[in-house]
């Protein structure tokens, strides 16, 4: 229904008359284009810089660090993400958004290596608070103009504005430039499908990670697409034919585990 509300608006722009159109871009710069396309136009480190030269308080710079290493979503944001520190690592576990009986995962944890440098800014926050804190904003659309405007004042000049999406973009670009297997970087972006991750990042905007992922786990199993078809089909019909179940500790074994 978008598509065809734009192709309307491209054959018959507003104010049109006599074929002259009276339409004028809006000011504030170039529109907007995909948030994947515009990363190239960002400083290779603006990661980096968004965090470290933001001036941010400490309760704003955290969320920004899950959502740089973890390329979550805002709303996942909101719902409280868990940070839990193991003796030389960080554990993140994430209640998914856009979860239905047949897509999304619920709940997924991803591990890094306590030694980069926002780790173990994560891991030294919770060893001080006995071993494990909440990350929580209370306004996803707050948090997402917060980033806006830190990106217009880092880079006036680069033509995109970065948004949290952003980071979810460049978390991908990462891992499928590190080579990560698609069942695995579904289960890190929250999907069950392994076809989802087509939208976010692709390989030559790579960077070198902010952190690496030492592992990941999952409530469900990853499944191909003709699967889900199936699944999804099956649930409709209340037929009991789901992919693996998680095991007692909530999460599936981990993509390809004997």
């Amino acid at each position: 229904m978008v598509e065809q509300a734009l192709e309307i608006l491209r054959r018959y722009p507003p104010g049109a008359r006599d074929g002259q159109s009276l339409w004028v871009r809006p000011a504030g710069g170039p529109i907007r284009k995909g948030k994947r396309r515009g990363l190239s136009k960002l400083p290779s480190d603006w990661r980096g810089q968004m965090l470290f030269r933001s001036g941010l308080p400490l309760d704003m710079k955290v969320p920004l660090m899950i959502a740089a290493i973890t390329g979550l979503r805002p709303s996942e944001l909101a719902r409280s993400v868990l940070v839990d520190a193991g003796p030389d690592q960080i554990r993140i576990s994430i209640q998914g958004a856009k979860v239905t009986e047949t897509s999304g995962q619920p709940l997924r944890r991803l591990s890094f290596d306590a030694g980069t440098r926002i780790a173990k800014v994560l891991h030294i926050l919770a060893s001080n608070r006995g071993g494990q804190f909440q990350v929580a904003i209370p306004d996803p659309r707050a948090f997402s103009d917060t980033v806006r405007r830190l990106s217009r004042r880092l880079f006036p000049a680069a033509g995109y504005v970065a948004s949290p999406y952003s980071f979810r973009h460049a978390f991908a670009a990462d891992r499928k430039a590190e080579g990560t297997s698609r069942d695995e970087l579904a289960q890190m972006l929250g999907h069950v499908s392994e076809r989802s991750q087509q939208a976010y990042g692709v390989a030559r905007q790579g960077r070198m990670p902010l952190a690496p992922v030492q592992a990941v786990a999952a409530s469900r199993a990853v499944v191909q697409r003709v699967e889900l078809k199936r699944w999804a089909a099956a649930k409709q019909l209340d037929q009991p034919a789901p992919p693996p179940g998680p095991t007692s500790d909530g999460f599936c074994p981990p993509p390809n585990a004997p």
